[in-house]
């Protein structure tokens, strides 16, 4: 039979080391947790990163690739879409040093089988401070109308078209007339197509009926 003391010494001794156990065994395996979960934090960083750079690398190639495309289909457009070509630029009524009328001979550009539909065409004249537009008119010219004449008829003729083959004479009247040493843009837009451009600058002195300004 013990008495107290040496079951109270008893648990003493055994107790702190249990105790001692224990915690050591909680205290490694918090450790070993702790070690697991930031190791899966850093995996899980890590592959984010590269997810990221993926994405980042898939856009940029795709966009690389669209702009591409897209100058591609620019190019391809400009190329076979029918427009009207000025070929010359003439200006009459000189003799005051001014012009008053000018003529455009045009013809549509091999790029396109479509021909333009001159009674939808525009006729843009601009000049220092002042812009003129003109539409088609089957009547004759005005200060904002212009009139056509078939210099040459391809094998589709049609009436009020240009298609290939067709040359064809655009007759002004300047609201304003054109001195000299004046700069001159013309543009001609059809409703389908691309623009027709002319630029250039009257001469320094006019004092003919008759002055070819273009080419």
């Amino acid at each position: 039979m013990h008495d107290g003391r040496y079951h109270e010494n008893n648990y003493i001794g055994i107790w702190p080391k249990s105790r001692y156990m224990v915690r050591q065994s909680c205290v490694f395996n918090g450790s070993k947790k702790g070690f697991t979960t930031l190791g899966t934090i850093i995996l899980l960083i890590a592959f984010t990163l590269v997810a990221l750079v993926a994405v980042a690398t898939y856009y940029s190639v795709a966009s690389g690739i669209q702009g591409k495309s897209q100058v591609t289909a620019q190019v391809i457009t400009t190329e076979i879409t029918t427009k009207p070509h000025v070929m010359k630029v003439s200006g009459t009524d000189g003799t005051n040093g001014d012009l008053e009328n000018l003529f455009l001979y045009v013809r549509a550009n091999t790029g396109g089988n479509t021909p333009i539909d001159l009674r939808k065409m525009a006729v843009t004249v601009s000049r220092r401070n002042r812009t003129d537009v003109y539409a088609f008119s089957a009547l004759g010219p005005s200060t904002d109308r212009f009139n056509i004449t078939y210099i040459d008829q391809g094998p589709d003729w049609l009436q009020y078209f240009m298609g290939f083959g067709d040359v064809v004479c655009i007759d002004l009247i300047l609201a304003v007339p054109i001195s000299n040493g004046e700069e001159i843009s013309i543009a001609l837009r059809p409703s389908k197509g691309a623009t027709g451009m002319a630029e250039f600058n009257t001469p320094e002195s006019i004092a003919v009926q008759y002055i070819q300004l273009y080419p």
